[in-house]
């Protein structure tokens, strides 16, 4: 069902309203006008300095993957009390099933987080056998 098929009023005001709060929070952004090979040299910068600096690209792939996952934690956190806020989300905050399940998963996502530090450290992990 596409979305030219919905004729739930219900919808078309959330659907405005999510439109209409989108296009403030970019209004807010700063605008800076680079020119197009500028930007495509900057987005290209940290992938040229793996390759010069002769480092094993899937290497450098996953250890950008751990440092990302490690911070994971800190947005999941903002985003389930953002969500959870009936001041700042209104009628749209999340019910109490929801907010549990987003506090388990950021939780469970904080402990892997927690393991690999472990892991990394050439700690013993608890509970993880031999």
């Amino acid at each position: 069902m596409s979305e030219m098929e919905f004729t739930d009023s219900r919808w078309e005001v959330e659907n405005d309203h999510v439109r209409d709060l989108s296009a403030e929070s970019v209004a807010a952004w700063p605008t800076v006008d680079l020119a197009l090979w500028l930007r495509r040299l900057v987005v290209m910068a940290p992938a040229l300095a793996v390759v010069a600096a002769g480092m094993d690209i899937t290497r450098a792939l996953v250890l950008s993957q751990v440092v990302l996952s490690l911070v994971l934690p800190t947005p999941m956190v903002a985003l389930v009390r953002f969500t959870a806020s009936r001041e700042v989300m209104g009628e749209f905050a999340n019910s109490r099933l929801i907010n549990a399940l987003a506090i388990a998963a950021t939780g469970f996502v904080s402990l892997l987080n927690g393991i690999l530090l472990l892991a990394i450290a050439g700690l013993p992990i608890p509970f993880a056998g031999a």
